[in-house]
């Protein structure tokens, strides 16, 4: 038989006749309050069904306080801070609040080192934006659910930080942004904080272990939101020459990091010029090109410390003298531009990355544009020549794997057409005989090559007789018109007699034409030999018809 609990039990109330036990369920321990149950020692509970009912409601009252405070025990709120680049003082004070947005002029940037994580005033685009940023949280320890969520942004806050909710103390967590959601020109990095035992940083999301803090009930991840463009120069010779700013002083011609910094831009040095979007660098749609040479990638000047990785303005706290350190070319790409802190790598690669404050520190505020240039690589190289007549006509250079006209080509042209007297160019073929494929400047070249023109004959024209309508009698055949003759050798002798003597129209003796009259007897010659002819012929086919 179950006994009632100590403080139920009295001096006479072993027996079970003269007591009713009282059972509370799994209770092990109860402490009754003696003003309620006890009022004397020496009372005795007999067949009191108020005593059971009351002990009964205080047992089952006190095991749901137990569970509930169990269960805080074993679940965590995670809450993200945010820290983030801003627009300055005027640019704010101007009403145009403190969001940096895609088309914001970068030299209106703040540059002070203290970062925004309280809230003001003249900063509520930049709580809009942070309410619209969706997370994606995955639990390992749950065959990787995920689930995405929006922060809780209370109006009591004094900083810029959301509640993601409370979660499984046990598990593991993988927590990052949601890209699309992260408002352009900002990107995002996990590591904005000294590291916690809760917390490890990755490129792309941060791991969250609340049982590696068990003293809190509420953890807190600091992320870092700050604005970037990449600039692309055609070359690096030019590299340095693509922005320019100028450092703003106060009254006394001090130097100082507030106001306008007058960024400008040198376009003709910049192939493109990009800005963050979707939490990712963007990179150009095409690549810049150069006689001689083919493009192989982005790269940049960094210092790099004894693991490879670059050194960052991070690094400075130790006051280094980074700057004597061997520089190195490190590519730009999908790779090396997901490492933390890439914006803030150091600024003193060769110039090309200066933004500096000149307010004593050696290294500058943070950048917010980031040059790159090209790494190029020489490509090998084909001759083709153009021949006529046999006979090289011209030579030109074309990089391998491109058409003349391709730019990548070394800028080069087709030659200008030849020619050839009574002859039409019709176009350069590969074989000489001009039954082979054509070469024009659309033909990709991979080797050295040798192209031939080819020409077509023009017509000859052909000389016609000059006839004239004549009495044929019937004939079927023309009479040609001949030049009128003396028939008689005395009219002859006349006639040439009277063109020696006739001045020409400058009052000049006109030459003789020597053998004249013999021309005109052999052509009458000839005339009655035709003559005689076509008579035949006629009636010939006049008896034929007959």
């Amino acid at each position: 038989m179950a006994r009632l609990p100590r403080q139920l039990r009295g001096r006479n109330y072993d027996s079970p006749a003269a007591a009713t036990t009282v059972t509370i369920g799994a209770v092990k321990r109860i402490k009754l309050s003696d003003k309620v149950i006890i009022m004397h020692t020496k009372w005795k509970i007999r067949k009191s069904l108020a005593a059971t009912l009351l002990a009964l409601f205080l047992g089952i009252e006190m095991i749901t306080q137990f569970v509930r405070a169990d269960d805080t025990v074993h679940q965590t709120e995670l809450s993200i801070m945010f820290q983030w680049g801003e627009m300055n003082d005027a640019t704010a004070e101007a009403g145009k609040g403190r969001l940096i947005k895609p088309d914001s002029d970068f030299g209106l940037i703040s540059q002070n080192w203290v970062w925004g994580t309280i809230r003001h005033a003249d900063s509520k685009d930049v709580e809009e934006a942070f309410r619209k940023i969706k997370f994606k949280i995955i639990d390992e320890s749950k065959n990787n659910e995920e689930k995405i969520v929006s922060g809780v942004f209370p109006e009591n806050n004094t900083i810029t930080s959301v509640s993601l909710g409370k979660y499984d103390s046990s598990h593991t967590y993988k927590v990052s942004v949601v890209n699309e959601t992260v408002p352009s020109p900002y990107f995002i990095t996990y590591n904005a904080e000294a590291k916690k035992a809760e917390f490890a940083d990755d490129v792309f999301y941060f791991t969250w272990k609340p049982s590696e803090n068990k003293k809190s009930t509420h953890h807190m991840k600091c992320i870092r939101m700050d604005a970037l463009e990449i600039i692309y120069a055609k070359d690096e010779a030019v590299a340095k020459e693509c922005f320019s700013y100028s450092q703003p002083k106060t009254a006394d011609g001090s130097w100082t990091s507030k106001g306008d910094w007058q960024f400008k831009y040198n376009e003709k040095n910049i192939h493109a010029r990009l800005r963050v979007k979707n939490n990712a660098i963007q990179f150009p749609a095409d690549n810049p090109t150069k006689t001689g040479v083919t493009f192989a990638s982005w790269q940049f000047y960094v210092n790099r410390k004894p693991d490879n990785k670059p050194y960052t303005s991070f690094d400075r706290m130790g006051d280094m003298p980074i700057e004597n350190l061997p520089v190195f070319y490190s590519p730009f790409n999908k790779q090396t531009t997901t490492y933390p802190y890439i914006f803030a790598l150091l600024r003193d690669n060769q110039g090309v990355n200066t933004f500096e404050d000149k307010c004593g520190t050696q290294y500058g505020l943070i950048s917010h544009t980031f040059v790159v240039f090209p790494k190029w690589k020489k490509s090998a190289s084909y001759t083709v020549t153009f021949i006529n007549e046999n006979l090289d006509y011209a030579k030109v250079e074309v990089q391998a794997g491109h058409a003349i006209k391709d730019p990548g080509a070394g800028a080069q042209k087709m030659p200008a057409d030849p020619s050839k007297n009574g002859y039409k160019f019709m176009g350069w073929n590969l074989r000489q005989d001009g039954k082979g494929a054509a070469f024009t400047a659309d033909t990709v070249v991979n080797s050295d090559m040798k192209v031939y023109a080819i020409y077509d004959k023009l017509p000859v024209p052909q000389p016609s007789l000059n006839t004239v309508p004549h009495p044929t009698n019937g004939s079927i055949f023309p009479v040609t018109q001949v030049p009128e003759c003396p028939t008689d050798p005395r009219q002859q002798q006349h006639h040439q007699h009277q063109q020696q003597r006739q001045p020409d129209k400058n009052n000049d003796e006109t030459v003789p034409k020597t053998g004249e009259a013999t021309s005109c007897g052999a052509l009458l010659l000839a005339m009655s030999g035709t003559t005689a002819l076509i008579i035949g012929l006629r009636k010939k086919i006049i008896s034929q018809v007959k």
